[in-house]
């Protein structure tokens, strides 16, 4: 897992967009399985795609950009529907990369945008990070994320 980061503390829109995707818990597609769905369309438009896309990286974009929208100021999130492809077209700067996250977690923030590489074909997902805390075992990373399920799958409800 990778991070696009906020910077040493969130900032009020990395807050801002924390709470609003947090009152899209329980958005599903419609048709399950269909990449569609009244808001589902909605995250997807904010990225230019039509119903039918994998709409996790629109769902990051549409919760930054309502934000941005709210405080009135740029939004900061890559205006694309593709993961790896905001992943690779953000600023050096503004990116965590795993091997750094691993000897740090603390570097992780609330309202920070969690990217992963799946497999070796291009594919990846994203969400927003909600909280990271140390635990008995490890860290523990709490995110919300769009078309996911329960069982962890990246590509909605079955």
């Amino acid at each position: 897992m990778n991070v696009l980061n906020t910077g040493n503390k969130p900032s009020q829109l990395a807050e801002r967009a924390l709470k609003i995707a947090l009152t899209q818990l329980g958005v599903k597609e419609d048709p399950k399985k269909a990449n569609t769905g009244e808001q589902v369309n909605k995250y997807l438009a904010a990225v230019g795609l039509k119903p039918g896309y994998p709409w996790c990286q629109a769902f990051v974009n549409w919760c930054y950009e309502e934000a941005a929208k709210d405080l009135q100021v740029p939004e900061p999130v890559l205006n694309t529907g593709g993961v790896l492809d905001c992943w690779n077209r953000t600023a050096a700067g503004k990116k965590i990369a795993k091997a750094a996250l691993v000897k740090n977690p603390a570097l992780i923030l609330p309202g920070d945008q969690f990217i992963m590489k799946i497999g070796t074909k291009g594919a990846g997902h994203t969400g927003l990070i909600v909280s990271v805390t140390e635990e008995p075992g490890g860290w523990v990373l709490r995110t919300v994320e769009g078309n996911t399920d329960d069982a962890g799958g990246r590509e909605g409800i079955s």
